[in-house]
C-alpha cells in the first residue's frame, strides 16, 4: 500500500477522533423523521438484522458534517482492501472512505457530478474509475487528481456500468444506454463496441469472478446475453429462459465469489439463479405477498451462497437456505432501497444505498 494512503488512513482516525462521532452514526430502531438525514449509507453488521447509517463528512476546519442526505447512484468496495469504500451520488460527486464507513471526504473535482458507476483496478487499488453521464473519469493517485479518460460524441448517452478484467487489468468494459457493450484493451484510452442492440439500453455487464473471459449482460428490458471469450462472440441467453411466464425486465445481476459458475438475475417478477453460467436457470420461491414487488437490487454471501439478501422499494429480505425461506425487515430509512453490496470477505457485512422515491 501506498506510503501516502496509509499517512491518510492514520490522519483520518485521529481526526475521528477530534471529531467525536457521538450523534453522527445512527443507529435506527424506526424510521427517523427528519428527511434530511435519511439518506448516505447504511451498514449492517449482523446479515441485515440492524443497521447502522455511515456518513459522517471529515472537513479540515473541524466541524463534523454528514452525507446523510445524499442520494446513492453507485457504491463500490476496493477488492484488495474492504475498508476502502466509494459512494457514488446522484448528483453530489463521489466520496470515499478508509475506515468501513466511519468517515468520508468529498473527492476532489467531482461536486455536483451524477456517479453512476466506479471500479477500482484490482492489481493498482489506487487507480480509480467511474462514470458520469457521457464521460468516464480516472485517477492514478486514490483519487487526489481526475482526468477525463473518455467522452462520448453522443451528450445524451448515459455509461451505466464497468468492469476491469482481473487477469489483465489493461481490460475495461462498460455498458450503456446506446445498446452497447464497449471494451478497451489499453485501460480506456481506446474503446470499441463489441455488441451493439437498438432499441435497448444495456444497465450491466458482469465478469465471472472464477473466468474474465466469460461476461453476462443485462438490458433494461428483458434482454440478457454471455460472452465466453472476452466480447468476441455473444449468445442470446433469453431463449433458455422462455419457460419462464411473466419473468420481467432485469433489474439487477450478481455472481458468487465463492461457487463457480453461480449466478442470480432479479427481475420486476422474481429471482432467477443458474449454476452453470447461464445455460440452465430456475426461479426462486419469493414470499407470496411480495411476489411482484419490484426488485431494486440482489446480493450473494461472499462466504454462502445459500445466503441471498434483496431490496424492494420498502423491504429488506434474506434467506440462509439458497431461497427455500424469506425473512423480511422494513428499511431502516423511509427512501426506497436501491443498492445492495457486501463486504468481499467478512460474511453478514452488508450495505445498503437508499434513493428518494420519484
Amino acid at each position: 500500500m501506498p506510503m501516502f494512503m496509509s499517512n491518510f488512513k492514520i490522519a483520518g482516525l485521529i481526526a475521528i477522533l477530534a471529531l467525536t462521532l457521538s450523534g453522527c452514526t445512527l443507529n435506527f430502531g424506526s424510521k427517523p423523521a427528519d428527511d434530511t438525514r435519511t439518506g448516505g449509507l447504511f451498514k449492517s453488521s449482523d446479515f441485515g438484522q440492524t443497521w447502522q447509517q455511515k456518513g459522517l463528512l471529515l472537513r479540515t476546519t473541524g466541524q463534523a458534517q454528514g452525507i446523510f442526505s445524499l442520494d446513492v447512484l453507485s457504491f463500490a468496495v476496493d477488492p484488495t482492501d474492504a475498508k476502502a469504500l466509494y459512494f457514488g451520488t446522484l448528483d453530489s460527486g463521489l466520496f470515499y472512505s478508509y475506515d468501513a464507513g466511519e468517515s468520508w471526504q468529498l473527492a476532489d473535482g467531482t461536486s455536483q457530478m451524477a456517479v453512476a458507476s466506479i471500479a477500482i483496478d484490482p492489481a493498482q487499488h489506487c487507480r480509480i474509475y467511474f462514470a458520469s453521464k457521457n464521460r468516464i473519469m480516472s485517477s492514478d493517485d486514490c483519487g487526489r487528481a481526475w482526468k477525463q479518460l473518455y467522452a462520448d460524441n453522443d451528450q445524451n448517452l448515459l455509461i451505466y456500468n464497468m468492469a476491469i478484467d482481473y487477469y489483465n487489468n489493461k481490460i475495461i468494459y462498460m455498458a450503456n444506454s446506446r445498446g452497447d457493450v464497449m471494451k478497451s484493451e489499453d485501460q480506456g484510452v481506446s474503446w470499441r463496441t463489441v455488441i451493439h442492440m437498438a432499441n435497448v439500453r444495456f444497465r450491466k455487464v458482469v465478469m465471472s469472478p472464477f473466468d474474465s473471459r466469460i461476461l453476462i449482460a443485462i438490458s433494461d428490458g428483458n434482454r440478457i446475453f454471455r460472452t465466453i471469450d472476452s466480447g468476441l462472440t455473444w449468445a442470446d441467453l433469453k431463449p433458455k429462459m422462455s419457460y419462464f411466464q411473466s419473468m420481467g425486465d432485469f433489474r439487477d445481476l450478481t455472481v458468487s465469489p465463492k461457487d463457480k459458475g453461480l449466478w442470480i438475475a432479479a427481475t420486476t417478477n422474481g429471482l432467477y439463479r443458474t449454476v452453470n453460467d447461464g445455460d440452465n436457470w430456475v426461479e426462486l420461491k419469493l414470499l407470496t405477498p411480495e411476489r411482484n414487488a419490484l426488485i431494486n437490487s440482489v446480493a450473494i454471501s461472499p462466504v454462502d451462497s445459500r445466503k441471498i439478501y434483496y431490496l424492494t422499494d420498502t423491504t429488506f429480505y434474506t434467506t440462509i437456505d439458497g431461497g427455500d425461506n424469506w425473512k423480511s425487515r422494513t428499511l431502516p430509512t423511509p427512501r426506497r432501497g436501491y443498492l445492495l453490496v457486501t463486504d468481499p470477505k467478512i460474511d453478514g457485512i452488508i450495505y445498503l444505498g437508499p434513493k428518494k422515491k420519484v
